[in-house]
């Protein structure tokens, strides 16, 4: 009897743990940003971006994207596949500063598939 009941307890700890870290991973995920309202003050915040590529510079290791909503910002990519001009992407990065200009520098960046 006592085997059973540790392992009914067992089995509750387990579920119970396992929906707590579901929870806290989803809480940590960056909230959708308008390019607009990031500024200086985010400056090391991850944030969420959801825009099109206006322009496209190949540096060699590093793409440097103009990414527009209608406001654009300047996205740093590194070891992602070439992305050209007219995709829907979102990014995922920290925002960063340079020369007073606000810039991404991309964690994650994604191809939205257009829809025909």
């Amino acid at each position: 009897m006592k085997e059973q009941t540790l392992l009914k307890i067992a089995l509750v700890s387990s579920i119970l743990g396992l929906a707590i870290l579901f929870a806290v991973a989803r809480s940590g995920d960056a909230g959708q940003a308008d390019i607009s309202s990031i500024d200086g003050t985010m400056k090391g915040n991850q944030v969420k971006i959801l825009g099109t590529v206006q322009d496209v510079h190949n540096t060699g290791e590093v793409q440097i994207l103009d990414i527009s909503q209608p406001s654009s910002i300047t996205v740093f990519v590194s070891g992602q596949p070439p992305l050209k001009k007219g995709d829907t992407v979102e990014v995922i990065g920290r925002v960063d500063e340079y020369k007073e200009e606000r810039e991404i520098i991309a964690d994650r960046i994604r191809v939205i598939p257009s829809q025909p």
